[in-house]
């Protein structure tokens, strides 16, 4: 699911740091400080070396 404006402004600092994904591999990382991080995480690729 993608994340939509939306999500990431409703995003809130909690007690511990989370992410949320969306589908296409990025994450939001929220931090305790409450501060928004785009990340993209890379994905190994399934074709045949």
């Amino acid at each position: 699911m993608p994340l939509t404006d939306l999500k990431v402004r409703a995003a809130k600092a909690r007690e511990k740091p989370y992410r949320l994904p969306d589908a296409g591999g990025l994450h939001l990382y929220v931090p305790t400080t409450g501060s928004r991080l785009i990340l993209m995480l890379s994905v190994p690729s399934l074709a045949p070396a």
